[in-house]
Order: structure tokens, then C-alpha cells, then sequence
């Protein structure tokens, strides 16, 4: 079912978020997205992500006030990156949370070191595999409660 034009429910935050989802997907993923074709043409080693990981630690998200299903936000990413307690209180990090950000760091120092977010075969880290120019391969960056 296609439910992203589509309230879902009667708080003014659903009644909204089709809005949202369209403002924020033209200004921050469209133009991403574009970049990361073009570049995907002429560059052999692009790496496109998706940030999904849901956090109570989203710094937006606390001035807004938005409840953690309305997580992440623009920028949430960055304190999955950044071991600042000036940004996030990481103590208050959830499990997967903690997860999230050590296997981004891990991709992101590996990335640094060898070229590659995922040079090697390791069982704790997913491959990441690049665009190319048919393909706009992205790896989705989220750890989910296995319950």
C-alpha cells in the first residue's frame, strides 16, 4: 500500500507529514540523489546511504519535540560520527544505537584507510557495494531491536 502522499493519522504531525516528507525529500534526498547519478557516470567508487536508524537522541527532533517514530531527521547522522557530549549525551544511546554508530565508524575509518567503507569480508559488517552507472546501489544504516 502506498500511504506517502496519505495521512495516517489525526494529530497535526500526521496530518502534516505528507508535506514534510515532500519539502524534505526536494530539498535534502532529490538533489542527493542527482548528485550521486552524475558523479556514479564518471567516478567508479561512490557510496550512497540511507540513514534510518530511529534515536531519542535526535537534536531536531528534541526542539521539535517529535516523538522517536518521526526520527531520523536531517542531520541525525552526524552524532552517530561525531563522540561529542556537546552534541548527544551518547550514555543515553539505546543498544542499537550503539551498534548503529560503531558499524558506521567502522565503514566511515575503513573508508579513510582503505578507499572502501567494506575492503574486507567481515561477518559483522555488511558489504558495502558502490553505484554505478546502472545501479544506485545505497546501504541502509540501521540496527533493529532483534526481539
Amino acid at each position: 500500500t502506498l500511504l506517502y502522499n496519505y495521512t495516517t493519522g489525526d494529530s497535526t504531525l500526521e496530518q502534516e507529514r505528507p508535506a514534510i516528507n515532500f519539502l524534505t525529500d526536494s530539498i535534502f534526498l532529490s538533489p542527493d540523489q542527482k548528485s550521486v547519478g552524475l558523479m556514479g557516470a564518471h567516478v567508479r567508487e561512490i557510496y550512497n546511504y540511507h540513514f534510518s536508524q530511529q534515536t531519542n537522541n535526535s537534536i531536531i527532533g528534541q526542539f521539535f519535540k517529535l516523538p522517536i517514530e518521526y526520527t531520523p531527521v536531517h542531520g541525525d547522522d552526524v552524532a552517530f560520527l561525531v563522540s561529542s557530549q556537546d552534541v548527544v549525551d551518547l550514555t543515553k544511546f539505546s543498544d542499537e544505537e550503539k551498534s548503529t554508530s560503531q558499524k558506521m565508524t567502522k565503514y566511515w575509518t575503513n573508508f579513510a584507510k582503505h578507499g572502501s567503507p567494506s575492503p574486507f569480508d567481515e561477518d559483522d559488517l555488511p558489504t558495502w557495494v558502490p553505484v554505478t552507472p546502472t545501479e544506485k546501489n545505497y546501504m541502509d544504516l540501521e540496527i533493529k531491536n532483534q526481539k
